[in-house]
């Protein structure tokens, strides 16, 4: 009896993986969450970088790619990042088209979910002062602000699906502010307390989840 129970089990698990849709989620940028002291008026210089909090944008997503029955999704590391560029990305050239769909057909995917790092700035793009930074969003603070911090997210996430070879912008660089009751760093230029993060990690978490599973449930169900 149990060994056709073990059958009936492999079974409902085989029906399960070929009716979900395969996801490669593929990245270039630092998936872990920074913070960042900026001092100075008019050049802003960072004088303090490291890693905050324990929250790990891969690990996120891949959480909540779980919560979608229709998806099985995996991190992959043989993605060319030097094909698919920014700006390639947002003029969605014929190159980019080609190299999504080969990429897809070799390693049996239905879509690709890639994280992109932002490289290319227009004049005067506030988001040029986190480009060299190692950490692709964070948490900024700023001397002459004692009381406000930067949610920034310097990267661009978009999906493509190859039935129609479609690209869905789920998000796009950005930052968000917020000025604090309390100072939000200390004499050492860290942060005071757990306020600014209490107040950015549920924004972060919003603004990652709401438009992929918004998109998802759009290009999966097509």
């Amino acid at each position: 009896m149990k060994y056709y129970q073990l059958i009936f089990f492999k079974i409902l698990i085989s029906i399960n993986l070929f009716s979900q849709q395969k996801i490669g989620l593929v990245y270039n940028i630092n998936p872990e969450m920074g913070y960042v002291f900026f001092k100075g008026v008019f050049k802003a210089t960072p004088i303090i970088e490291e890693k905050v909090g324990t929250f790990n944008m891969v690990k996120f997503l891949e959480e909540e790619l779980r919560k979608h029955d229709d998806i099985y999704s995996e991190v992959r590391f043989d993605f060319n990042f030097r094909e698919v560029n920014q700006i390639g990305v947002l003029g969605y050239t014929k190159d980019i088209k080609n190299y999504l769909n080969q990429y897809c057909e070799k390693n049996n995917l239905d879509g690709v979910l890639a994280i992109v790092r932002n490289e290319y700035y227009r004049l005067s793009n506030p988001l040029q002062i986190y480009h060299n930074l190692g950490y692709n969003f964070g948490i900024a603070t700023f001397s002459i602000h004692k009381n406000r911090a930067i949610l920034y997210y310097n990267f661009i996430m978009f999906f493509y699906m190859k039935e129609d070879q479609s690209r869905s912008f789920i998000v796009t660089p950005s930052y968000k502010t917020h000025k604090f009751e309390n100072q939000v760093y200390n004499d050492n230029y860290l942060l005071n307390n757990n306020q600014v993060m209490d107040y950015y990690l549920p924004v972060i978490q919003e603004i990652l989840k709401s438009p992929l599973n918004k998109t998802f449930k759009k290009e999966i169900k097509k």
